[in-house]
């Protein structure tokens, strides 16, 4: 088999731009593979992230991996497991100078399902999403985002509040929400008719994000990954009948605006339940949650669901959110289950902060840690008015 090898000069001469290009490459690959209905569809994307990885193997003598490098090797062999493992019994001097690079520390980029096809883990859709942002169907987002900034702020605030407590919606609970705010009708049914598409027939209610989940053959398929970990049989879930709800979020849509908007309104409810002032997208969403203690005291929120550390740790390197925030303490929150597959997951992106931002006081924590800091804020400023009364 012949490949076209492209000239990685040596370990000492590999930087973190060849390998990141090495691995994005490969996910977009697998990205527009997958959505072709082809079941032989070449991609140039996925050949070219293939022949880098040929080239670096060959630079490094690792002849007996080249009979793998070709599509369908590769597919069922290395991108089902994560990256750092396709590198295992290589010279230890290569693989000590390409483990300080974020992307070598990426999971598994699919997961295979039946008849050989294959669906993109979250980690996989993140390097796309960072990548090629039409591939993600953030360009879907970022178009609704764009109409939402043509609201009044309490509009603004009211209609993506709409969006994340209704991932499915009946044509009756869209049409009163548009009654309700007829005066912007004319624009509310322009958002509504880019943000939402059909129910797909056969569809169930995910029993984690509220989406639709739908199965090919006996594998479920989500908008988010983590929601198809621990899901119960196809059998056991109840399928989405018309009255239920005609329509859906668009994937990007939902992926990107309402799975964050899921956490934090979570954090809103928690911060009220704990008698502090919760303001959901401050100034045009600004950050996405101030919360004020009774005592004036300010946390500002930025709720993130990156399920790879490396893909938020890039992300905070280039974010100014938080320089000029006037706020006692800042975060940004992510979901427990993203310490499940990354235990260092806050470490790495605190680390990032330190570095980039030495003087900031953004600290990334678990929803977990999160509410425990919070209710023990709320109890300290109980105690402080307390002794003052005293």
């Amino acid at each position: 088999m012949a490949f076209f090898i492209y000239m990685l000069k040596g370990v000492a001469d590999l930087n973190e731009l060849d390998f990141d290009l090495m691995v994005r490459l490969i996910a977009c690959g697998l990205y527009e593979k997958r959505q072709c209905s082809d079941k032989y569809c070449y991609s140039s994307k996925l050949f070219a992230g293939i022949n880098r990885l040929a080239a670096l193997a060959t630079d490094n003598e690792q002849y007996a991996m080249l009979s793998d490098l070709h599509e369908c090797a590769f597919i069922e062999n290395y991108a089902v497991k994560p990256v750092k493992t396709w590198f295992e019994g290589w010279n230890s001097d290569f693989v000590k100078s390409v483990e300080k690079f974020d992307l070598y520390h990426t999971n598994a980029l699919i997961e295979l399902s039946e008849n050989s096809r294959y669906t993109l883990t979250d980690d996989c859709v993140d390097l796309i999403s960072d990548s090629e942002k039409d591939y993600a169907n953030d360009l879907e987002q970022r178009y609704i985002y764009s109409l939402l900034t043509n609201l009044t702020n309490e509009l603004y605030v009211a209609v993506r509040r709409f969006i994340v407590e209704n991932p499915i919606c009946s044509d009756e609970k869209m049409r009163k929400f548009k009654m309700e705010h007829c005066q912007d009708y004319e624009i509310l049914n322009k958002m509504f008719s880019q943000a939402y598409e059909n129910v797909p027939n056969g569809s169930y209610v995910c029993p984690k994000c509220g989406w639709t989940m739908t199965f090919y053959g006996a594998q479920a398929q989500c908008c988010n990954k983590s929601c198809l970990k621990n899901i119960p049989k196809k059998d056991d879930l109840k399928p989405l009948k018309f009255q239920d709800g005609n329509w859906r979020l668009r994937h990007g849509v939902m992926r990107y605006m309402c799975l964050p908007g899921q956490l934090e309104l979570k954090i809103q409810k928690i911060a009220e339940k704990c008698g502090c002032g919760a303001e959901l997208w401050p100034d045009r969403d600004k950050y996405d949650v101030k919360i004020t203690f009774p005592d004036g005291q300010v946390w500002a929120i930025d709720a993130k669901t990156h399920r790879n550390p490396y893909m938020l740790k890039k992300s905070i390197e280039k974010d100014y959110v938080f320089t000029h925030t006037k706020a006692q303490k800042v975060f940004y929150v992510v979901p427990d289950d993203c310490l499940t597959d990354y235990p260092d997951y806050c470490k790495i992106c605190n680390d990032a902060l330190a570095s980039s931002f030495p003087d900031s006081i953004a600290k990334c924590v678990s929803m977990r840690i999160f509410s425990k800091k919070l209710k023990g804020e709320v109890e300290d400023v109980k105690l402080r008015n307390y002794q003052k009364k005293s």
